[in-house]
């Protein structure tokens, strides 16, 4: 065998490098012998195997139909493909869409709204339908109660028995974590009904930090096995006390809480129910989908003082875009006339008032928020005193002092 051909562990090395690792040497010369091959490892460390069978140069460079062990039809990476397993159930996997479009089976979908917006009304109220529909089946459908009171999860059991799907909930010492979330979801998939399958997740955050990137990351890659089968994931948050520069809410946690789902909405209040209207309007903007992007779905409900949850839920419907308008302006008009009135009353105080006192003044006698209070006073702050009801002077530093129009005093 040549030289050239030994491979491994073993080479050839230069004489000083040879001294210098105590390599066998001759008595005539003290120089390594012709054609000895030096083992690196040091003298006093334990020496390898040097039984191990060395290749020759030609046995290296054999091709693969020279191998009689060769397997043409062999490819690593079919280990791991699964082509096969979709290949199999081709038709089976048509994307179905629930609660109203919004979301897809596969999917993990997480809906953000503040506390008291309808998220949970919503959600199960869209579910209902489904299942009336029979685009779901109940007995593949859980719903985990993990942000409700003892009162609430009663009055949504008795909607879950009337309807055949199964509320979860830790009511009568039955603890239902992550643990028992993960274990459930790998039973629907071990059974085959994972396609099957909703799950509801109310709310997310009992069940990670949403505040904790690794926390979150992990959570929703424990859910995948089962959005990878078919399943769905359905989970409600919360949004943070900001919004952004169009007044929509901001979903609250890190940025992980919407780049590990598939589709993500946030809700907001457009029409608040109140003494002379129960109507209750929320709109739902998609803030990431997968597919293709949807228009924000607007849903009303009636949402009086004296309504239970039961009598809210069955007032619950899909706004069309005509009835979004009409109820959108009646409810601008109230709020216009309300905020009209306050401004009115602040500036026939007797002296000209700097804007942002002004609509302090104004929201500290309304419950109007203060992006109402300043839409309302830009909309009627002009010269013309048959089309607006007031208009402001510079002051010192660019500083808004407003005024009523002659009229008005």
């Amino acid at each position: 065998m040549t030289n050239e051909s030994h491979q491994g562990p073993q080479i050839y090395r230069r004489d000083a490098l040879a001294k210098e690792l105590g390599v066998p040497q001759t008595e005539e010369n003290n120089e390594p012998v012709e054609g000895q091959l030096i083992d690196p490892t040091p003298m006093n460390e334990a020496k390898p195997d040097q039984s191990v069978p060395m290749v020759s140069q030609a046995e290296t460079e054999k091709t693969p139909d020279q191998d009689t062990d060769y397997n043409p039809d062999f490819n690593p990476l079919n280990q791991y493909a699964v082509n096969k397993h979709f290949e199999d159930r081709e038709g089976q996997f048509d994307v179905k869409k629930y609660l109203g479009g919004m979301v897809a089976e596969g999917e993990i979908t997480l809906i953000f709204a503040a506390a008291g917006v309808g998220k949970t009304l919503c959600t199960l109220g869209l579910m209902a339908d489904d299942i009336a529909a029979n685009r779901l089946n109940p007995r593949y459908v859980g719903y985990i109660n993990k942000d409700d009171s003892g009162q609430g999860i009663r009055e949504k059991v008795h909607l879950a028995n009337e309807l055949g799907f199964h509320m979860i909930s830790d009511a009568h010492r039955r603890h239902f974590g992550v643990a028992e979330l993960i274990e459930m979801t790998r039973k629907l998939v071990g059974l085959g009904v994972a396609p099957q399958s909703l799950i509801v997740i109310d709310t997310v955050k009992k069940f990670h930090d949403v505040n904790d990137k690794k926390s979150t990351v992990g959570f929703y890659k424990a859910l995948r096995p089962f959005t990878m089968a078919g399943g769905t994931v359905v989970g409600l948050a919360h949004t943070n006390k900001f919004t952004d520069v169009g007044g929509q809410s901001v979903y609250a946690g890190t940025a992980d809480n919407v780049q590990d789902v598939d589709a993500a909405y946030v809700g907001d209040v457009i029409v608040k129910a109140s003494t002379d209207s129960s109507l209750h309007v929320v709109r739902l903007t998609q803030i990431k989908g997968r597919l293709a992007s949807t228009e924000p779905l607007h849903f009303g409900f009636a949402a009086g003082g004296d309504l239970s949850w039961g009598q809210r839920l069955k007032t619950l419907h899909l706004l069309a875009p005509d009835d979004l308008v009409r109820h959108q302006q009646k409810h601008d008009r109230k709020i216009d006339d309300e905020v009209i009135s306050a401004i009115v009353d602040v500036l026939r105080s007797g002296f000209s008032t700097p804007k942002m006192e002004l609509v302090k003044a104004v929201a500290d006698a309304t419950v109007r928020s203060r992006r109402d209070i300043l839409a309302v006073l830009d909309k009627y702050t002009g010269p013309d005193p048959k089309r607006h009801l007031w208009n402001f002077e510079k002051g010192q530093r660019g500083a808004k002092k407003y005024d009523l129009h002659e009229h008005l005093h």
